[in-house]
């Protein structure tokens, strides 16, 4: 007997949300229900297209849509609120980055929903770029089985002028941070080439006189190393070094255009993306 469709709210119509509505619209598993936005506009269009509900209540939206799946793409500082209700009403959450304030917050929200057997999952579109899979074809033909040192670098795009969009660039507004925020995309990438690092290192630079050997970028370094790291490998002789360079992060074009998720009820999840039919869930 077919399952029922799952249900899906959207909250801020942001274009990660955007295509993510776009790829359950297109899959069977899915059933657009609800959307709300401030932008009115907007919110109608996506519910002429959908045919689905509009709210210009965020309660009511998760409360009398009774869903499934929440799509979260508001403004980081406006969240905790509806992600909060959600967890309660049992949603699966499917949130942009940064997935949440701090990493305290974003730890607490993950746990809540492990705990009710729920999915709380940051999306990531690039973990399933063409390229990102090519270095893994490349890592599992290497004879390499651990790296002392690999250093990503992730160059910020500059303010936007929108209005809207400035909170983008207010770390109390935005929340995360050099990790959870503005490189989470290319750590994502890394952890899956790598593995877990067993230390993480973060600096923010800019565009001042003596900081223009850098740029304007977001490094991450961390050592991924395998248990041999711990049984005398030091960071010389045989180390092994990996350097990773994102210039385009955070552009509007910078991934893969997104595919339809898989419906969560068929296996364990595993991080958030849009780039493949089963990058979702997996």
């Amino acid at each position: 007997m077919d399952q029922m469709p799952l249900k899906v709210i959207a909250l801020g119509l942001s274009e990660p949300i955007g295509d993510l509505l776009e790829c359950a619209w297109q899959k069977d598993a899915f059933e657009i229900a609800a959307v709300a936005d401030p932008d009115v506009e907007r919110a109608a269009a996506a519910a002429r297209r959908y045919e689905c509900q509009t709210f210009d209540d965020v309660r009511q939206l998760i409360v009398q849509s009774q869903g499934d799946v929440f799509f979260v793409g508001s403004p980081a500082h406006l969240s905790a609120e509806p992600i909060q209700l959600a967890l309660e009403k049992q949603y699966h959450l499917f949130k942009t980055a940064p997935a949440g304030m701090n990493f305290e917050q974003a730890a607490q929200w993950i746990r809540d929903s492990a705990r009710q057997q729920r999915r709380y999952i940051t999306v990531q579109p690039g973990r399933f770029h063409p390229l990102v899979d090519h270095l893994r074809d490349i890592l599992d033909r290497s004879e390499v089985n651990f790296w002392h040192l690999i250093t990503g670098v992730c160059h910020i795009p500059q303010p936007p002028t929108e209005p809207d969009q400035r909170w983008l660039y207010d770390p109390s507004l935005a929340g995360g941070g050099v990790l959870l925020r503005n490189a989470y995309g290319l750590i994502d990438e890394l952890i899956l080439c790598f593995g877990l690092p067993q230390q993480v290192y973060s600096q923010m630079s800019n565009q001042a006189p003596d900081r223009l050997h850098q740029g304007h970028s977001e490094p991450y370094e961390g050592p991924a190393a395998a248990d041999e790291y711990d049984g005398g490998h030091g960071r010389g002789g045989d180390a092994v070094f990996g350097y990773f360079d994102c210039p385009d992060f955070g552009q509007p074009d910078a991934g893969p255009a997104p595919h339809a998720p898989a419906d969560p009820r068929q296996g364990p999840v595993c991080h958030a993306d849009a780039g493949s039919p089963d990058g979702l869930f997996a």
